[in-house]
């Protein structure tokens, strides 16, 4: 499994579809779709991966109570 398709389907337990990390990406959700599943790899797969993990990292922000903080960070 690459850091995308881990990626991603942390996003999708966190609740987001296909259609949602498309739009944050400005691409297509069948791409979204693809990489998922693997039958396609990401063009400039670098930049891709470090757009999902702001997803993801922006997405635990902003689901932390607002008087928990991180450890450790």
């Amino acid at each position: 499994m690459s850091n995308i398709q881990r990626h991603i389907a942390t996003l999708k337990r966190m609740g987001w579809t296909d259609q949602r990390i498309a739009d944050e990406l400005g691409i297509s959700h069948t791409s979204v779709y693809r990489w998922r599943d693997g039958s396609r790899h990401a063009r400039l797969s670098k930049l891709i991966e470090s757009r999902l993990l702001e997803l993801i990292e922006g997405e635990v922000s902003v689901t932390l109570p607002p008087n928990r903080q991180l450890v450790g960070v």
